[in-house]
């Protein structure tokens, strides 16, 4: 049975767009090409579009996007770019190059697996590492010219490890703190915070002693802050083991401290390795036992000449007899605050200029005299402690016959300036402070004798060369 018809039905039609779209047509990419003749029983969609897409992809890999790089104002933004990318670069460098050396600054990061992982042996085991000097790369001419990088001489100081122990130690505080529940997001900031103060005070006080015992480098501040970053390799030798084996209740306890002295001296042996004469330590030990006993009357003179502090009236004490006031001022006098004692400032001026030219005078007349004449009295000398003491107890350390007084007075004229003058950057400040903050003479003496401790040992090591 048919269905009666209901008229013929009207042709169906694709809507045209009546408005031009910007928006390019995307396609599909055609399907690879195969060598085998393709079957001619089923038709492909992409037979008659391949050799037009072929030819618009000749063009580029993109499509009809490829022609986006063709267009002038495209090329002309490309250009502006790479010209600003290129002067910003040169001036970030130009800048940056004022005050730390790019160039220089990757030398310490040419390293390896293997050297990282021979370098940290070495900090943790530093005890039967010989040699210790730096290798040097062989010049056109025959002779040694630059260090080689970290990469081919461990003994190379590196900031790659630094960097590296400094980041795992601030993590590891914050992981420590974590497992205590007292994590907040503001110890990572405080942790990194108090770590590089102390990488930068530790460097500032290098810095001071290096300028003043007049000790110069093209590389000196790379080479201090690299070697300032390994102690924390100890450091998290020591918080990792002694939290692991005390349970995580501290560092605390006899383990805690064991492991903590012993990554101490391995640090200290490998940042100072003890090639020492000592020698020029033992005469500067000796010239302190003679020189302490006059230095001592040479500061109480001046204190007795010229005292550091006069008596002078409190201002308490001052506004109560502005006003009158008889019952305060005998309140303040039972309570001690009638008078105090000040500083002056024309007394202090003047003992430091008497100290740092009469008394440095003649105490380095007499340590260029000593160290002369007991140079040539003593003629051994001994990398080891063991063998120095063992001379020294031997009795033959001394040959006083061996003494020129000829020699002693020209070694003394040859050195005495420059001894004086190196002097000076150091020594008035420590009078200065010496005579202003502290108030006994005994302490005094206690101050320059440890100022004193690093400076004579220098002083000695400078004349024995």
């Amino acid at each position: 049975m048919q269905r009666p018809g209901y008229g013929q039905s009207p042709p169906l039609h694709h809507p045209v767009p009546q408005h031009v779209s910007t928006v390019p047509q995307l396609r599909s990419p055609p399907p690879p090409t195969s060598s085998q003749p393709q079957s001619q029983n089923y038709g492909s969609p992409y037979q008659q579009q391949q050799p037009q897409q072929q030819g618009a992809a000749s063009g580029s890999m993109f499509g009809q996007y490829g022609q986006f790089m063709n267009d002038p104002a495209a090329q002309v933004a490309a250009h502006f770019s790479q010209n600003a990318f290129k002067q910003g670069q040169e001036y970030v460098e130009q800048n940056l190059n004022r005050y730390v050396n790019v160039g220089a600054l990757k030398h310490y990061f040419n390293v390896t697996n293997s050297y990282v992982i021979s370098k940290l042996f070495l900090v943790l085991f530093p005890w039967r590492h010989k040699p210790w000097s730096r290798k040097q790369a062989v010049g056109p001419n025959g002779q040694e010219g630059w260090y080689l990088p970290p990469r081919d001489d461990i003994n190379s100081p590196d900031m790659y490890i630094p960097v590296m122990s400094l980041v795992t130690y601030i993590l590891l505080s914050t992981l420590i703190a974590g497992l205590r529940g007292q994590f907040q997001p503001e110890l990572l900031g405080y942790t990194a915070t108090i770590s590089l103060a102390v990488v930068g005070v530790e460097i500032l006080g290098l810095r001071l002693g290096c300028y003043l015992l007049s000790i110069s480098n093209t590389s000196q501040l790379l080479d201090l802050v690299a070697y300032s970053g390994y102690k924390f390799v100890g450091v998290i030798v020591t918080v990792s083991v002694a939290e692991i084996i005390n349970g995580g209740k501290g560092t605390g306890g006899w383990i805690g401290w064991g492991v903590f002295l012993y990554t101490f001296l391995a640090n200290s042996l490998f940042l100072s390795p003890f090639i020492i004469n000592w020698i020029p330590v033992f005469q500067f030990f000796m010239f302190s036992v003679l020189n302490t006993p006059p230095y001592i009357l040479w500061l109480e003179y001046l204190e007795q000449s010229f005292p550091a502090h006069h008596i002078a009236p409190t201002e308490e004490a001052l506004k109560s007899a502005a006003k009158g006031d008889e019952k305060e001022l005998d309140e303040e006098a039972r309570e001690g605050k009638l008078v105090e004692p000040k500083l002056s400032i024309r007394n202090t001026i003047l003992k430091t200029v008497l100290d740092q030219t009469f008394g440095a005078g003649v105490s380095t007349l007499l340590f260029c005299t000593f160290t002369a004449a007991m140079q040539q009295s003593m003629p051994a000398a001994s990398t080891s402690l063991a063998g120095s003491l063992s001379l020294l107890a031997s009795g033959k350390a001394f040959d006083y016959s061996l003494i020129d007084g000829a020699a002693v007075v020209a070694k003394t004229r040859a050195e005495y300036w420059g001894i004086m003058k190196a002097g000076w950057q150091f020594w008035p400040f420590v009078s200065l402070g010496s005579f202003a903050f502290v108030k006994t003479t005994e302490m005094r003496t206690l101050v320059g004798s440890l100022a004193g401790v690093a400076w004579g040992v220098y002083m000695s090591m400078m004349a024995a060369q």
